[in-house]
């Protein structure tokens, strides 16, 4: 009991600086199983998708996120459930959590041209902790070899956890939405004696698809802008910018940083999207010190979807109509 005392007692300082924040992704337009239960009504067909996210690869993989959905819109009820998975991996595994999440959305059409959704997001997370990955002064240097008291501990909990999120479609083209996630607060214990409070974390959103006129393309030229808003703790995060879908190419350029502009980074997106098949990849510049503006300091995003295309006479029964993602 003493040594998991005084193994907390010197993590202690490290979970001071996570505050038990959650992960993000920058292509939000790409991952809306994570950000709002209530957007998945935007997907009109089956979708299965997964992403992959590493953070600081040069700092020993400091922040790598993995994530898969499925959702499947039930007809006639103007209702979409889902599967997720998110696997977050902090510190090279020391820190670790898995959360396993079921999704359901309804949609009612208000009048022609608005339509609200209502999502609700069930999960159960496992956290882990794995001292024995930790590394040390006295690791790098080589001084003082054999003293690490922590041992190669390894310590799990589980907690529950649920999502309520709201969407308003305004005709085909634009949408704004609310998320509130932790509204139980979960509890995180990492031993007897040291825990933390997952705080809420709340998220506004805005975007859109607007064409441009294209006489010389044979294909119209879609721009989505949008603007994503996160609030937890004492955190703030502001990510704003636009795509451009030039058929069957998506290329952006995004900016993330908090409510006084301190730039944490610009992202730049490129990808493919035909007919089912659709690949994004978005890379974040460092920009919180240009000193760092190198590809060990960014961080990679990866993104496939898959959607599975109905039969066209049986599409007939979705009533809403949604920006398409």
């Amino acid at each position: 009991m003493l040594k998991r005392n005084i193994t907390f007692v010197l993590l202690t300082g490290v979970f001071a600086v996570l505050h038990a924040q959650d992960p993000h992704f920058s292509n939000f337009w790409a991952t809306p199983y994570y950000i709002n239960p209530s957007f998945i009504s935007a997907l009109t067909d089956p979708v299965a998708g997964a992403t992959y996210r590493n953070q600081w690869p040069g700092l020993s993989s400091a922040y790598v996120t993995y994530g898969a959905f499925f959702s499947q819109p039930v007809e006639n009820l103007n209702s979409t459930i889902g599967l997720s998975l998110l696997h977050d991996i902090q510190g090279d595994g020391v820190l670790t959590r898995t959360g396993f999440n079921a999704l359901y959305s309804y949609a009612i059409k208000i009048n022609k041209q608005v339509s609200l959704s209502a999502g609700l997001q069930l999960s159960y997370n496992i956290n882990k902790v794995n001292t024995g990955k930790l590394v040390f002064e006295s690791d790098l240097t080589g001084s003082n070899p054999g003293t690490n008291m922590l041992g190669n501990e390894k310590i799990s909990s589980g907690f529950a956890d649920f999502v309520l999120g709201f969407t308003a479609f305004i005709g085909e083209n634009f949408f704004t939405g609310f998320s509130a996630h932790h509204l139980t607060k979960a509890r995180i214990d990492y031993s007897e004696s040291y825990a933390e409070n997952l705080y809420p974390r709340y998220i506004f959103q805005v975007g859109g698809n607007l064409s441009a006129d294209t006489r010389n393309y044979k294909d119209k030229i879609i721009f989505k802008p949008g603007l994503q808003l996160q609030l937890q703790d004492k955190y703030t995060e502001l990510l704003y910018g636009s795509s451009a879908v030039i058929n069957p190419f998506v290329i952006g350029l995004w900016a993330r940083n908090d409510l006084k502009f301190n730039f944490d980074a610009l992202i730049l997106l490129a990808g493919f999207s035909r007919n089912e098949y659709n690949f994004y990849y978005s890379y974040d510049v460092n920009m919180k010190n240009m000193h760092f503006f190198s590809p060990g300091i960014g961080a990679h995003e990866v993104t496939f979807l898959y959607k599975f295309k109905y039969n066209e006479k049986r599409k007939k029964y979705r009533a809403i109509k949604c920006p398409d993602i």
